[in-house]
């Protein structure tokens, strides 16, 4: 059973199963682009040793590896992606994620993401995440969120290519979901801490609007007219906390940005959040 959990991830394959104890599982299949070879003992091993040691209650939790296979194994997530309880779809049955617990799903990423970049590689450099995005936030049986994906990007980290990503770790990360990807990435083509506020600041806006597709767009335009402002909220969510909206659209765009230099660090806002 293919059991993906986030779209546009082409090279890599999920699937359910069960421990000998009957711990509910989901095991990860990597599989190699044709730019990045994963055979490698040693980068597997280096691979492995970050993963164990990044534990935070926000990040999809490592359980074990199966080498032979290029197998990561990790927890069950109960409740699927964080897209998928705002766009509904099949999921429509289930209802849609209440407004509080969006905004609360989004502190909780944005301390996931905080957490990444206060690690650090053998290099010196931050752990980015490069692909930020409500199909890649897992929600757990309590509707916790759980970034998952920081393994593909512990492996375009360490692509020996000088720390840039390339055209098919771009495609294994976002697919045809460009709107997360940060402008100067264009000239760049490099991850760092600022592309992953950016893609943070288009999330945020995602979840107040319940669109996937120009949400920044819809924002902008309607916090220039208080009065369209509350009409670009995602009735879905039920009965927003409209000023508390406003002040997290306001974060949200400062987050994405198109002037790096504008945006925050994450220090400062996940105290935000």
């Amino acid at each position: 059973m293919n059991a993906g959990s986030g779209d546009g991830d082409q090279f890599d394959s999920f699937y359910c199963g069960k421990l000998h104890d009957g711990t509910p599982i989901v095991v990860k299949r990597v599989r190699a682009t044709s730019t990045q070879r994963i055979d490698n003992g040693e980068l597997k091993e280096k691979l492995v040793d970050t993963l164990r040691m990044l534990q935070h209650p926000n990040l999809l939790r490592f359980l074990g590896v199966c080498y032979k296979e290029n197998c990561l194994v990790y927890e069950d997530i109960a409740n699927g992606s964080l897209k998928q309880w705002i766009a509904g779809g099949e999921n429509r049955r289930r209802g849609f994620l209440p407004w509080h617990a969006r905004l609360r799903v989004m502190a909780e990423t944005a301390r996931a993401v905080s957490f990444l970049h206060s690690n650090q590689l053998d290099t010196g450099d931050p752990i980015i995440h490069g692909a930020i995005k409500p199909a890649n936030i897992l929600l757990d049986h309590n509707f916790v969120a759980k970034i998952c994906q920081d393994d593909r990007a512990l492996l375009v980290s360490r692509h020996p290519n000088g720390g840039h990503a390339t055209q098919d770790s771009i495609c294994a990360f976002l697919g045809s979901n460009c709107q997360y990807l940060a402008p100067e990435y264009l000239r760049s083509g490099v991850f760092n801490e600022k592309t992953d506020i950016y893609a943070l600041g288009v999330t945020l806006l995602e979840v107040l609007t319940g669109k996937f597709w120009n949400a920044l767009g819809i924002i902008e335009g309607a916090m220039r007219d208080g009065g369209a402002f509350e009409n670009a909220l995602d009735p879905n969510a039920g009965c927003w906390d409209v000023s508390l909206a406003w002040q997290v659209a306001e974060l949200g765009l400062c987050c994405a940005s198109l002037d790096e230099c504008n945006r925050p660090d994450m220090q400062q806002r996940t105290l935000a959040l």
